[in-house]
């Protein structure tokens, strides 16, 4: 179950409109259901992808790479740079 956070939730919205009108990013979805797996297969289908794992920030330390890549977290976002 997840908790909502109305307030942060507003500031992050806020920032991904400004990074959008400044073009810093062409496409973002967070990693909910199949975390990195389901989200970064659908940015990276047409362009290919490298994902540096070690990068990633991480709720729970020690999770081994498998865990990291199907972790289910929202508030993780993967987005493509703009051209």
């Amino acid at each position: 179950m997840q908790i909502g956070a109305p307030i942060t939730e507003k500031k992050v919205a806020d920032v991904i409109l400004q990074a959008r009108d400044l073009s810093l990013y062409s496409a973002i979805t967070d990693c909910g259901a199949g975390g990195f797996s389901s989200a970064v297969g659908e940015m990276g289908q047409e362009i290919g992808v490298q994902v540096e794992l070690t990068r990633a920030p991480l709720k729970y330390q020690g999770l081994a790479p498998w865990e990291i890549w199907l972790s289910e977290a929202q508030e993780r976002m993967v987005h493509r740079r703009a051209a």
